[in-house]
């Protein structure tokens, strides 16, 4: 070695040692993730505890009906039902084990909340990095873990509409990690447990299992392209797949023929399968029609182009941010963030931020074209191979999660769970996938304004939307239930959110006073929270009888027919507006009419609850004559 080279390599020694920021920088310990998310998960824990929940409308029967199959009676033959059966029958048994409390089902939803944000960050951590994963894990849990954006508060993963729903999609974030995990590392074990989830889902609700069932193909599909294992792995992992999968499918009918005869059973395990081919229940319903978008579909489309022209406009600012300021540093990109979140908070509010769902059924077909075309033409390539793979299987879980609401996506409502894994493809392909391809493009150079300016967003929208939830939770302040039945709703003296408040309250109390304890008690059309906080049961089938359950359920004499052979000991009648589902009021000519009847020929008028509704009493409540 000469002199000039032994002195070269003394001053690179020494200029190294001299600045050690040259050095590669130390990586931040992994435990920060996990305890960046628990404070998240903590505070908003804090911040909503017990404010959950409707007091009308839907949760009720989520108490109402596991604590029943708890006490002894069986789903679909008892109670009539049109989802599958975990998730009832689940939560019938963490009653049996932990008691029946609404605490419980916190717990376990809590429990099962913070599982999903774990699978969450560990998908995108995979994906696109650390980053990614702690970043789609706070969105998930700010925006739609405990979001509370209309009057009722069903629609979080804390007090479900539905259980089938919230299960469903937590089931379905488990087998895209097992999926991930068994294209990674694929053992026997590993694709039955992933089998096996896909047949737990299948027990859910049709919205849940379509979704998962196309991530599955996919990720198969894509596996044997880019692997392209011998034709003999294939069929075995085929076979373990399925055979897995329609194990647990196998042994929920058969526990419930052990109830009831195999019709029924069958009935039963196939959930709202049997309602969704059914038009004059879906598309044809008023209700349906409305949320999934067929009624109006030019306003629809309409909202959808407009909101998508929004979207590109922000992305030709932020490409115009790039190019100005490429090369300057994190410095200047920084700044451009910055003074974006303050024309964002400033120029936006929750309206425009709840319509950023609306394109969504366009972004992630997009993007699951891109990705699968990526995992087509660069089969041969591993290096990206789990990125591919797992862009690639989420666009195609979150494009069949919204086909429920294709024409009307949203973060509201049923957005909760299925407008969730399109939002968050959204964000991870905004703030890291986009920044990446410019500074490929840029020769190692770029990215830091797009993904200053895409962070702003991300994050004054979240703001917005929490600012949204926060409305609704200030004003849920008075308790309802005792002890590990507690919840908080609104103020019955708030002017518009209160009105459901003050009616229940009386009804509870004047309900309360008039049967007795150990009596039967039916609330109709809805309402069946009282039932369960006065421990009173429904002999009959029906804990919920909508206009669209009337039509279900074969109809006024059917339904009837199933009614009035118990006789329940008081029958309460509530005026809940029902327009929505094509009819007014419960006892309408059509909707409960012959019910009406009936309470008129062996019932007497023993209380009534106000204010009236349209000259008539809120509450009307009958007590069998002896």
């Amino acid at each position: 070695m000469s002199t000039r080279a032994r002195s070269s390599k003394r001053f690179a020694a020494r200029s190294a040692e001299a600045h050690p920021a040259a050095a590669p920088p130390r990586q931040v310990p992994r435990w920060v993730d996990v305890a960046v998310l628990a404070a998240v998960f903590v505070t908003l824990v804090s911040w909503t505890w017990r404010k959950w929940g409707d007091v009308l409308v839907d949760f009720g029967h989520e108490l109402y009906i596991p604590w029943q199959l708890a006490e002894g009676r069986v789903l679909y033959r008892d109670i009539v039902y049109f989802m599958g059966p975990l998730s009832q029958y689940l939560n019938a048994l963490l009653f049996r084990v932990f008691g029946v409390s609404f605490t419980t089902l916190i717990v376990a939803n809590l429990a099962i909340l913070a599982g999903m944000t774990a699978a969450i960050r560990s998908l995108f951590a995979r994906a696109l990095g650390r980053p990614a994963g702690v970043l789609a894990g706070a969105v998930f849990l700010c925006v739609f873990g405990f979001g509370h954006y209309v009057r009722l508060g069903n629609y979080n993963y804390v007090t479900p509409y539905l259980h089938e729903q919230s299960h469903g999609v937590a089931l379905g974030v488990l087998l895209l990690l097992l999926l991930e995990r068994a294209a990674r590392r694929p053992t026997a074990a590993g694709i039955a447990a992933a089998g096996a989830t896909l047949g737990l889902t299948f027990l859910t609700k049709a919205e849940s299992f379509v979704p998962a069932l196309a991530a599955a193909a996919t990720a198969g599909a894509i596996v044997l392209v880019a692997r392209r294992p011998a034709t003999a792995v294939a069929v075995r992992i085929s076979a373990v797949f399925l055979g897995a999968a329609l194990l647990p499918v196998a042994a929920a009918l058969l526990l419930l023929r052990t109830q009831m005869p195999w019709p029924t059973a069958a009935r039963g395990l196939v959930g709202n399968w049997v309602y969704i081919f059914d038009r004059s229940l879906i598309l044809a319903d008023p209700f349906y029609a409305k949320y999934v978008g067929v009624a109006g579909v030019r306003e629809q489309l309409t909202e959808i182009l407009i909101a998508a022209a929004w979207v590109l406009l922000f992305a030709a600012f932020a490409l115009g941010l790039e190019r100005a300021l490429r090369g300057r540093g994190r410095g200047p990109a920084g700044a451009a963030g910055a003074l974006t979140a303050v024309a964002l908070a400033l120029g936006t509010g929750y309206v425009s931020w709840v319509q950023i769902a609306r394109p969504l059924p366009i972004f992630c077909a997009a993007t699951a074209v891109a990705y699968l075309w990526l995992c087509w033409k660069r089969r041969g390539d591993e290096a990206a191979f789990e990125t591919r793979f797992i862009l690639s299987v989420w666009s195609v879980f979150a494009l069949a999660s919204l086909a429920k609401m294709i024409l009307r996506a949203r973060i509201e409502h049923y957005g909760f769970a299925l407008a969730m894994p399109g939002t968050l493809l959204l964000v991870a392909v905004l703030v890291f996938v986009v920044p990446r391809l410019l500074a490929a493009r840029g020769g190692g150079r770029g990215g830091e304004a797009w993904q200053a300016v895409a962070l702003a967003a991300v994050a004054v929208g979240t703001g917005w939307l929490l600012r949204l939830s926060s409305f609704h939770y200030e004003v849920r302040t008075v308790p309802v239930g005792s002890d590990g039945d507690r919840l908080y709703t609104f103020d019955p003296r708030h002017p518009r959110l209160g009105v459901a408040t003050g009616r229940f309250l009386a009804a509870l109390d004047t309900l309360g006073k008039q049967t007795a304890s150990g009596g039967t008690l039916v609330v109709l059309p809805d309402g069946v929270l009282l039932n369960y906080l006065l421990r009173r049961t429904n002999p009959t089938p029906y804990y919920l009888i909508t206009p669209w359950e009337m039509r279900a359920f074969g109809g006024e004499e059917a339904v009837l027919a199933r009614i009035a052979p118990t006789m329940p000991d008081h029958v309460a009648i509530a005026r809940i507006d029902m327009s929505e589902f094509g009819s007014n009021y419960f006892g309408d000519p059509g909707y409960g009419d012959r019910v009406q009847a009936w309470l008129a020929q062996d019932y007497d008028r023993a209380a009534t609850v106000g204010p009236d509704v349209a000259g008539q009493p809120w509450m009307t409540i009958y007590r069998r004559r002896r």
